[in-house]
Formats: C-alpha cells, structure tokens, sequence
C-alpha cells in the first residue's frame, strides 16, 4: 500500500483475511481497517465505507479500547480527510461513532 500499489494491497489484504480464523477477531480487525484504508486511498469510496462498516460489530464484540481508538483515529484522520465534503462519509463516521463501545 504504502508504494501506491492498492489494488494489489487489497487483494492481499482480502486473502489475509480469508486466511485468519474468526476466532483471531483482533487481528481480523485490523486487517478490515487496512482494506478499507486501500479503498479509501485508492478513492473507493463506498467499498472503503461498506468495508469499515463490518468492522463496528467486532469492535462491539471485543469491547476493545485500543482497537476502537484505532478505528476512530482511521474514520476521523484518514476517511474524512480524504473525502473531507463528502455528506455520505460524514454521516457514515457519526453513526459508527454512535454505534462504537464506549
């Protein structure tokens, strides 16, 4: 991802994830974070939101602040500042805040 290779990082990731069992929910998270993060660098809009979508029902399983906070950090640093006008993404990031583990 980081040499600008998103697609590839999105194949990659979505293999990863195909390869982790359910019961490696922490690492599944973060893999689900990474390819919404390619999508959403590679200006996939709704597959970043779709993606970063599935991820709330883990955080609220595993009740993690630190995995939550990461989550938070992607939504708010790298999902709205690269679609910073964009009303989907912005409603998008305050139902996922509302939605997430406190």
């Amino acid at each position: 991802m980081h040499l600008g290779q998103l697609d590839l990082a999105a194949a990659r990731f979505r293999q990863a994830l195909n390869c982790t069992p359910a019961p490696r929910r922490s690492e599944r998270v973060l893999l689900t974070i990474a390819l919404s993060r390619a999508f959403a660098y590679g200006r996939e809009r709704d597959a970043a939101l779709a993606t970063a979508g599935t991820t709330i029902p883990q955080l609220q399983a595993l009740k993690s602040r630190e995995l939550t906070d990461h989550y938070t950090r992607f939504l708010r640093d790298e999902l709205l500042g690269l679609f910073p006008r964009d009303a989907t993404c912005s409603a998008f990031v305050a139902r996922a805040a509302w939605d997430l583990p406190r």
